[in-house]
């Protein structure tokens, strides 16, 4: 049923579970998500990447180590 009603956000289960993690870390290291959620790499980006496309959290560079990428929510993101 849930994976019902995340197709008219044209989201899955796994973006649901990183927009939660950020949500309650506020900020979080792509890298840091991927472990929590045992996530490969390659699908890790490939969720950001749709996530960032729905506008729903942005990505950037950390401010000491350019390899690492924060995620955050964005303001257009309506999270509890």
């Amino acid at each position: 049923m849930l994976d019902e009603a995340l197709v008219k956000y044209n989201l899955v289960m796994p973006q649901l579970g990183v927009l939660r993690i950020v949500n309650e870390a506020g900020r979080v290291s792509q890298q840091d998500i991927g472990d929590f959620v045992v996530i490969d790499k390659a699908s890790m980006v490939k969720f950001i990447d749709q996530l960032e496309k729905l506008k729903l959290v942005s990505r950037k560079s950390h401010e000491t180590d350019r390899r690492i990428k924060l995620i955050s929510l964005t303001a257009s993101c309506h999270c509890p």
